[in-house]
């Protein structure tokens, strides 16, 4: 499984957007790129400082360690960046983006005027709203797209839910 698939299946779990979980973790390789940069002029700067060839050496080994992450972080981010037709054992962006489109009123029951009871407790009445294509419950105070709604209603993982509803 590539570090893509192992984000889109981890965001599916905790039912976040997987394009928002691979841009933050191409944040974070980022941020530690820079912080390699930094310390890596700090140790080049120590070299000069030296003139024992044992701690040059020391020196030495330790900026290409710290070369080495860098590079690691930067092809990690290359594979990350790639625009992957197939993201998840089958599954394409494509049909991420048509369950999201998947009109919400479908998988609800019971709706009158964009209102309804929440399906997710005992309601004695209306407490949830849809609005762009969304379910919102103003008791339980969460919102819910029509793959979160699919994944907590139904039981089912991120690739399944995209499965049913595209």
């Amino acid at each position: 499984m590539t570090e893509r698939e192992k984000i889109i299946d981890m965001a599916g779990q905790f039912g976040i957007d997987p394009e928002t979980a691979i841009r933050t973790k191409m944040r974070y390789f980022r941020q530690s790129i820079d912080e390699i940069k930094e310390d890596i002029k700090y140790w080049n700067n120590m070299i000069w400082e030296w003139d024992d060839p044992v701690v040059i050496l020391l020196l030495n080994r330790r900026i290409e360690r710290l070369d080495k992450k860098q590079r690691g972080f930067l092809i990690r981010i290359k594979n990350l960046e790639q625009d992957h037709q197939v993201s998840i054992n089958g599954i394409t962006s494509e049909q991420i983006e048509a369950a999201r489109a998947f009109p919400i009123e479908d998988l609800l029951e019971n709706i009158h005027r964009n209102r309804l009871r929440c399906p997710f407790h005992d309601d004695q009445h209306p407490s949830a709203s849809i609005k762009n294509n969304k379910l919102r419950c103003w008791v339980c105070s969460k919102t819910w797209n029509p793959i979160d709604l699919a994944m907590q209603r139904d039981g089912l993982s991120f690739i399944n839910a995209v499965r049913r509803l595209s």
